[in-house]
C-alpha cells in the first residue's frame, strides 16, 4: 500500500532512493576490549612526545597527552560504544578524531573547530540499529553470537548468516516534524474542508471524531501500517517496514513519498516478532501523545499540536501476527467477533448462521490475552503491544 522507504531522515527530496547492497549486511556491532593495537600504542608515545615539545599549549586546556592518559585510565572506554548500536567504542573514535588532527596538523583550534562541525551533523536523530536474533529478536552482543534468548530453539547453536535479523528503530518524533512541516499548510487547512471534498476519508470518520483533542491545538493524526508480505528483498533477506501517514494530508498527497513516514524496519529471513519491532515505536508514540509536540510554520512561527493514534491498518496476516490472534482461516479466525469455524476437508468454512454472534470488545482481548498456558481462547494467542496504545479490534481494522 504504501510503498516508500526514506532511510536518510533529513532528505526531503522526491528522488528515488536505491536499495541496492553490494555486500552482506553483516555488522558486528559488539566492542573488543583488545582494540588498542601496537599502532596506537606507538601513535599514542609519537603524540606524547611531540606535546612535551609544543610550547603554544595553553596551561588552561587540558592538553592531548593528559587526554590520552585519561582515556587509557578508564578501561570502560574501550569496551562502551560510542552510541548504541556503532561499531566502534569511545576509545577508539577518541584516537581516530587525534589521528585526523594530527596528519592534518591541526592545534587546538583546529581540533576544536573540527569538533564543532561534527556536532552540526544532527546526529542525535539517528536511527537505533541492532543486530538479533532471527527467532525470538533478542539483542546479539556479536553478529555471530550463539547466545539469545534461553527459551529460543537458536540459543547456544551456530549462527549462520539466515539466522542474524537486523532491527532499525527511527527517531518517531524527527519523522513526524519531517513531514508535517513541509505539508504544514495542507495540515492547518484540510480539516476545515475534508467534509466537503472527501466525505468519506478518514478524517471524517467516526474514528477520528472519537479521538480525545484540545480545542486550544490543532491535531496530528498517525495511521500506521504494516503488511504480512515483505516490501522488497536484500541478499536473500526480506525487508518488513512499519510506515505511517498522517490524516490531517489529504489524498493523494499523504500517500506520497514525501509524506509516508517510516518507523521502523526489519531486515531478516523471517518476519520479525512483534515485541521488538512494535515496543520501541509505540514507547515513542505513547511519549508524544502526553505532551504536544511544536511544529515550524511557514511564517517561521510555531504552534503546538495534540499526537493521536487514529487505527493502525494490516492486511489479515500481519493483523493476526501483530494482534496475536490466529489466522483468518483458522477456528476462532474473525477478529471482531466469536464465530467458530467449522472444518469441512482440509478447509475451515464459516457456514451462515442466523446466530448473533458475541462480538469482541478491547476487554475480551485483554482478559483472554493473559491466560498463557499456550492455549488459544477464542482466537486470541495472547497479548500484544498494540493494547496499550489502540482499543482493539476498533482501532485495527
Amino acid at each position: 500500500m504504501y510503498q516508500a522507504y526514506h532511510f536518510d531522515s533529513t532528505n526531503t527530496d522526491e528522488e528515488e532512493i536505491n536499495l541496492h547492497v553490494t555486500q552482506e549486511p553483516v555488522i558486528d556491532y559488539s566492542i573488543s576490549s583488545e582494540i588498542r593495537t601496537d599502532s596506537d600504542s606507538e601513535f599514542i608515545r609519537n603524540e606524547n612526545e611531540n606535546n612535551h615539545d609544543d610550547d603554544s599549549i595553553d596551561d588552561t586546556d587540558t592538553s592531548i597527552e593528559d587526554f590520552i592518559n585519561q582515556m587509557n585510565e578508564e578501561e570502560k572506554n574501550k569496551t562502551t560504544p560510542l552510541y548504541i548500536g556503532c561499531p566502534i567504542s569511545v576509545y577508539e573514535a577518541c584516537m581516530r578524531l587525534i589521528r585526523l588532527g594530527h596528519s592534518l596538523n591541526l592545534d587546538k583550534k583546529g581540533i576544536q573547530r573540527l569538533l564543532t562541525e561534527i556536532r552540526m551533523t544532527d546526529n542525535e536523530y539517528r536511527p537505533q540499529v541492532s543486530v538479533r536474533c532471527v527467532e525470538c529478536g533478542e539483542v546479539l552482543l556479536k553478529s555471530n553470537d550463539a547466545k539469545c534468548s534461553i527459551s529460543c530453539d537458536s540459543n547456544g547453536k551456530y549462527r549462520s548468516y539466515s539466522k542474524i535479523a537486523e532491527l532499525a528503530i527511527m527517531n518517531v518524533e524527527r519523522e513526524i516534524k519531517r513531514v508535517a512541516e513541509r505539508h504544514i499548510d495542507l495540515i492547518n487547512e484540510y480539516p476545515k474542508q475534508a467534509p466537503y471534498l472527501f466525505p468519506s476519508d478518514h478524517i471524517s470518520s467516526n474514528i477520528y471524531r472519537q479521538l480525545p483533542t484540545n480545542e486550544n491545538q490543532r491535531n496530528i493524526t498517525i495511521i500506521l501500517h504494516s503488511d504480512g508480505a515483505p516490501a522488497v528483498g536484500v541478499n536473500n533477506k526480506s525487508l518488513w517496514p512499519v510506515q505511517a501517514i498522517i490524516a490531517e494530508i489529504p489524498i493523494p498527497v499523504r500517500d506520497m513519498k514525501s509524506a509516508v513516514m517510516l518507523f521502523g524496519v526489519w531486515l531478516a529471513a523471517k518476519k520479525p516478532p512483534r515485541n521488538p519491532l512494535l515496543i520501541p515505536i509505540i514507547t515513542q508514540l505513547e511519549v508524544l501523545m502526553r505532551s504536544p509536540i511544536v511544529l515550524k510554520q511557514k511564517d517561521g512561527s510555531r504552534l503546538s499540536y495534540n499526537v493521536r493514534i487514529q487505527q493502525a491498518i494490516f492486511d489479515l496476516p500481519a493483523r493476526a501476527h501483530f494482534l496475536n490472534i490466529v489466522q483468518y482461516n483458522g477456528y476462532y479466525g474473525c477478529g471482531d467477533c466469536c464465530i467458530e469455524g467449522v472444518a469441512i476437508g482440509r478447509q475451515v468454512y464459516f457456514p451462515f448462521s442466523k446466530k448473533t454472534e458475541k462480538l469482541k470488545d478491547h476487554q475480551f482481548y485483554l482478559r483472554n490475552a493473559k491466560i498463557n498456558d499456550g492455549r488459544f481462547i477464542q482466537g486470541i494467542k495472547g497479548p500484544t503491544p498494540l493494547s496499550s496504545l489502540l482499543l482493539l479490534p476498533y482501532q485495527t481494522p
